[in-house]
């Protein structure tokens, strides 16, 4: 199931409430900021403070993100960042079914790259380190790196390792890096062993049937 259906409740996550990274990749996992089982969506991009707090903890720079933020009017950012979020979740599954997508949101991200480089030399035994910086000044500046691992999946993955879990009610993608390939689940804890649970239940079922039918 995934965010269009519809009927599905809206559930805010709490702020206390630890985000999924599970992907294998950032710009999946940006895409699994949104989660949508059969019952309910729950969002965990709710507002702009969450959608800062969600880019620190997936390692994106967040370097005057809460100036840019507090300077814009509210709601800019986040508004900004569910647009992109389902822009990147059409092209990916277009991807995976050999189709294209408008990908226009994502080249006006693209294009406001504004990266830079600073030097530190503190130590005169150690050589100078380089460390890459980015110009702030809107909200859509913060999700100029999002946008880049965006692109960096759809161009340079091999895209028969972007899968969706086989959980018929989890809406979440993962990048296969298993050495077999063979993954299938976005987790063994939330899907997997349910799953494997369901089947084993199933066969179980199927089995007593039968043997009811043979008697």
């Amino acid at each position: 199931m995934n965010i269009e259906t519809a009927g599905a409740q809206t559930i805010n996550a709490n702020p206390t409430m630890p985000p999924l990274f599970l992907a294998d990749h950032q710009a999946l996992d940006f895409i699994n900021s949104l989660v949508s089982p059969k019952e309910y969506t729950l969002e965990f991009l709710t507002d702009d403070a969450a959608v800062l707090r969600w880019l620190e903890k997936a390692g994106f720079p967040t370097e005057g993100g809460a100036a840019a933020v507090a300077e814009n009017p509210p709601n800019e950012l986040v508004t900004q960042a569910r647009a992109l979020r389902e822009a990147f979740r059409i092209a990916v599954a277009a991807r995976k079914k050999g189709d294209i997508a408008d990908i226009s949101a994502l080249n006006t991200l693209l294009a406001r790259s504004n990266a830079y480089s600073v030097l530190y030399w503190s130590d005169p035994e150690r050589v100078p380190e380089r460390v890459s910086r980015r110009y702030v000044t809107a909200p859509a500046d913060l999700l100029v790196p999002v946008a880049e691992a965006m692109a960096n999946l759809l161009t340079t993955e091999t895209f028969t390792l972007i899968r969706k879990c086989e959980n018929p009610g989890c809406s979440l993608w993962f990048f296969d890096r298993t050495k077999s390939h063979k993954r299938r689940w976005c987790s063994m804890a939330l899907c997997g062993n349910r799953m494997k649970v369901a089947a084993f239940r199933s066969r179980q079922q199927k089995q007593l049937e039968q043997a009811e039918a043979s008697d």
